[in-house]
């Protein structure tokens, strides 16, 4: 185990529990990717540089972790969680054609 004092020891990781860069896996940069990707894409439809299509594109990629989580804790937890209310309030601003708010 690694002290203060000595460091880390041979074959450990120099980084310490508990920092960012412990904590950002390659699963957590891809969501920061994902999400990074999402809002570029809806600030870029916004000023109209983007068409609809790829909005909608984007609100799937980004919608899909959601809608994922949610429908696996339905059905294997039995509980509605805050993952669907998100999905739900999403589908309903885009069928009511309000696509940056449901981005």
């Amino acid at each position: 185990m690694p002290n203060a004092i000595d460091g880390p020891r041979a074959g450990e990781p120099a980084v310490s529990p508990g920092t960012l860069r412990s904590l950002m896996t390659r699963q957590h940069w891809l969501e920061v990717a994902r999400i990074a990707g999402t809002g570029i894409v809806v600030a870029l439809y916004a000023r109209g540089v983007l068409p609809l299509p790829v909005l909608l594109l984007a609100v799937m990629v980004g919608l899909y972790p959601l809608v994922k989580t949610g429908v696996l804790d339905l059905i294997h937890e039995h509980k509605i969680g805050t993952e669907i209310f998100v999905t739900l309030a999403t589908v309903i601003a885009i069928l009511g054609r309000e696509y940056v708010a449901g981005a």
